[in-house]
């Protein structure tokens, strides 16, 4: 069964590309996309219609995160047009490289009039390439949001501060004197954990093929709803979705409900990057995996988790890990107001609850 859970915009043209800015707040420069991407419409290893339409794929994320590169081979695979909005979109309309414009114009007047020629861009069936700087212009994301689904290239801070230090980048906003690129980094962060619809998780030290890999499989399953079944029985007849299992807890025939594909997995270099993370985006990381972003979007789960685990999941002592003997350690999972495990996952359930229960009422 597909899903269709994300807002679309008005029907184009399959594989248009087009100026004339949809907001009107917007004064920008008209400008044509060059055809010299067109070799990447060639030799697809999958279908387009099988996917999104004519839904964009929006990738984004930080400086160097290899948004370029992975657009390239994710739309060689699916046959579709590749646009890089720094080299197709910002370049030809400034008639100069993006480097030397925020030399000339510095870091504000910069994200002014990349946001501009951002609200004066449209394109449909095409794999996006966004610059590091898209996302902090809400009015240009929510116009290219519109068109698509937004993919997060969650890459490894460490791997890309020694990227942009090998390639020699010159062209970050923010990027001057005593600026550390971490604190950079950080502070974006915030950002792009706005306008996400699909997280790529990206392990340590991965390739690009094996990130493009990645988000061939998350659009998939993006484009997939997923259904749940009995540890009991596995009547395929009746498909059972997240917001029944929710509200029905166990199944009819008192077993567990399940999901039916499997229960997601991480690899042990996506393991590593959780381990410097908070308890909150820890829980978070790991209830994407498990919670289909149609039945809880991204921005949702997000400010659930925020919510259930407030500041008291900073403490190590709300789930500490105790050293056994040798290698051994356990997680004490006890520590809430009733002593039991439960009181972890009893914190986010009611937020659970009220996301998946007024759909079903009929009031």
């Amino acid at each position: 069964m597909p899903c269709l859970c994300s807002e679309s915009a008005a029907p184009l043209h399959h594989h248009h590309v087009a100026s004339g800015s949809s907001a009107p707040w917007r004064t920008c420069h008209s400008f044509q996309i060059p055809l010299f991407y067109r070799p990447y419409l060639s030799t697809s290893t999958a279908s387009k219609d099988s996917l999104l339409g004519d839904k964009n794929i929006l990738l984004m994320g930080p400086p160097g995160a290899g948004k370029t590169t992975v657009g390239r081979i994710v739309a060689h695979k699916l046959g579709l047009p590749a646009v890089d909005i720094d080299d197709d979109v910002l370049e030809p309309t400034w008639n100069m490289p993006v480097a030397a414009k925020l030399a000339s114009v510095g870091g504000r007047r910069f994200l002014e009039e990349e946001g501009k020629a951002l609200c004066n861009f449209s394109a449909s069936g095409c794999v996006i390439s966004l610059s590091g700087s898209n996302p902090l212009d809400t009015f240009a994301m929510q116009h290219v949001k519109q068109s698509g689904i937004v993919v997060y290239l969650d890459v490894d801070a460490e791997d890309i501060i020694h990227r942009l230090a090998r390639m020699k980048v010159n062209r970050i906003v923010g990027q001057e004197a005593g600026v550390p690129m971490k604190n950079i980094l950080r502070y974006r962060k915030q950002f792009y954990e706005k306008w996400f619809d699909i997280r790529v998780l990206c392990g340590r030290g991965e390739t690009v093929m094996e990130v493009a890999d990645k988000v061939l499989k998350a659009l998939e399953r993006y484009n997939n709803a997923e259904t749940f079944t009995s540890t009991r029985t596995n009547d395929a007849s009746k498909n059972v979705y997240f917001s029944d299992v929710v509200v029905s807890g166990l199944a009819k025939d008192g077993g567990l409900y399940v999901p039916r594909k499997g229960l997601p997995k991480l690899e042990a270099n996506e393991w590593v990057r959780l381990v410097d993370k908070s308890y909150q985006e820890r829980a978070l990381v790991l209830l994407e995996k498990c919670i289909h972003p149609c039945d809880v979007s991204a921005l949702h789960l997000n400010a659930m988790v925020v919510k259930a685990y407030a500041t008291n999941f900073a403490s190590e002592e709300v789930a500490p890990v105790k050293h056994l003997m040798d290698n051994q350690y356990i997680q004490e999972l006890f520590h809430g107001p009733t002593a039991s495990f439960k009181d972890l996952a009893l914190q986010l359930m009611p937020q659970l609850f009220a996301h998946c229960l007024p759909p079903m009422c009929n009031f």
